[in-house]
């Protein structure tokens, strides 16, 4: 895709205007946060593992072991 002649286009006015900082800290803070771990008080909180005791008769501590 070869051109002939250079061609110029006019900049925008938008591409001219000075950079705020007060939006360049605004969508720093609000894009940064989607890289946030969620967190919550669950009702699930401490029960969300597959661990289950053994029981007795295996000649181990009767501690939660997760299967696998």
């Amino acid at each position: 895709m070869a051109t002939d002649s250079p061609t110029t286009l006019p900049i925008p006015d938008v591409m001219r205007a000075s950079i705020r900082p007060d939006i360049v800290n605004f969508v720093h803070s609000n894009i940064s946060k989607n890289a946030r771990q969620p967190y919550a008080v669950s009702r699930r909180a401490g029960h969300q593992t597959s661990a289950e005791s053994w029981g007795t008769g295996r000649a181990v501590s009767r501690i939660p072991r997760v299967a696998g």
